[in-house]
């Protein structure tokens, strides 16, 4: 009986061991079939599939023979900001029109600045309202595409101060206007057109007559003059008398001036104060 049993418990083992190698090599073998239908495209290569006899062509080649085909135009804007110490900077903004579907897109690269989720912000809300002041904008966005990019000496380009330069720059590229360059703008952009109060004018101003090309700055309403205050360092001092003499002693002290500046005149741009993007805008095209 014993015997009988362990021929038996013996017969199954083996029966399980050989199922279980079965499996494995079933698994090796499809792992191997799988692995025949991966494709690896580099650049400038043809590739076969294998299973299915399709050629494959890199999608960048195809990408850009169609980008050669389309249609492009250009609007260009000079940027005043302000960089990490409060100075005035010169960048420009570029933006690039081809025949599309309405895509907005945002250039990167390693001679690109990185864009802040404000600038971002800042090219959506224009696109937003560029479609919706005019019809012929409209019309137009929806049969391109739009690329953003911007030169700039800094690592990146932050805030939301560019906001109604970028709604300028694309109503005039969907209309075929063209931009006078020697005006600049500076002003947030919101959903109802309206151009929000920005800071550092003064110093923006003083960064565009130092282009020499620019001779005129839009800003928002109240920003054409600017508060600034200023550190006077000066020196206290009093006489006293002891006995027959008479000492003098001096303290320094340091006294703070607020005053009330015209951009204009401090800096010799013309500094113009516009209430919204229609304003703005129709002033800024050259006039035909």
């Amino acid at each position: 009986m014993e015997n009988g049993f362990e021929q038996k418990t013996i017969y199954i083992i083996v029966i399980v061991v050989s199922l279980l190698v079965v499996f494995l090599i079933g698994m090796e073998i499809g792992s191997k079939q799988q692995n025949t239908t991966v494709i690896r495209i580099q650049s400038n290569e043809s590739i076969t599939n294998t299973n299915t006899g399709a050629n494959y062509t890199s999608d960048n080649d195809k990408l850009n023979q169609v980008l050669a085909n389309q249609a492009t135009a250009f609007s260009s804007l000079i940027l005043p900001g302000i960089d990490s110490n409060q100075q005035g900077v010169i960048a420009r903004l570029n933006i690039e029109k081809k025949n599309g579907t309405g895509k907005t897109f945002i250039e990167f690269g390693e001679s690109q600045p990185t864009i802040a989720l404000e600038t971002f912000e800042s090219i959506k809300n224009a696109t937003q309202v560029v479609k919706t002041i005019s019809s012929k904008a409209n019309a137009n966005y929806w049969r391109s595409n739009l690329l953003y990019s911007f030169e700039t000496n800094s690592d990146e380009v932050a805030g939301s101060s560019a906001g109604a330069a970028i709604t300028i720059g694309t109503l005039a590229l969907l209309e075929n206007k063209k931009l006078n360059a020697s005006i600049a703008i500076t002003g947030g952009i919101n959903s109802d057109g309206s151009i929000s109060r920005v800071g550092g004018v003064l110093e923006k101003a003083r960064a565009l007559k130092n282009t020499g090309s620019v001779t005129t700055l839009f800003v928002p309403i109240g920003e054409a003059q600017q508060e600034i205050t200023t550190a006077k360092s000066g020196q206290t001092c009093t006489e006293q008398s002891i006995g027959n003499g008479t000492f003098t002693s001096c303290r320094n002290n340091q006294t703070l001036e607020t005053r009330i500046i015209d951009i204009s005149n401090e800096t010799g741009i013309r500094v113009v104060e516009v209430a919204n993007i229609a304003t703005a805008y129709l002033q800024m095209i050259q006039q035909t």
